[in-house]
């Protein structure tokens, strides 16, 4: 469901190449669960994160720390506090912004710990 035939896959890289946030999710679902390679899907999610997407935003960031070590653990923390700071109350607690930033915080070292 979540793979893109090679086709596809071009076209929706272009498109998120030119900032389609929707098409950087497409792409970035496709590498993280079409072909279970988190790490290929970063720069996509980036993309789709860096419009403002809180959906984005939110997948970014855990992915971040699932990956683990220092720098993925401080980006994602840099990502759940920018959601928190542009996107509104009701957004910050549909998706549980403010539980993502304490979980991080509390098991930072975890995370940390992490490293893939």
């Amino acid at each position: 469901m979540f793979y893109l035939e090679p086709e596809e896959l071009n076209k929706q890289m272009m498109l998120a190449k030119q900032g389609d946030a929707k098409a950087a999710m497409r792409v970035a679902e496709h590498y993280s669960l079409g072909e279970n390679d988190m790490k290929s899907s970063i720069p996509w999610l980036t993309i789709a994160a860096e419009t403002g997407d809180i959906v984005a935003m939110q997948n970014i960031a855990s992915s971040l720390s699932a990956l683990g070590g220092k720098e993925n653990c401080q980006a994602a923390l840099g990502w759940f506090e920018r959601a928190k700071r542009e996107k509104s109350p009701e957004e910050i607690k549909e998706y549980g912004i403010d539980d993502s930033i304490a979980r991080l915080k509390i098991d930072f070292d975890g995370c940390v710990k992490r490293s893939r």
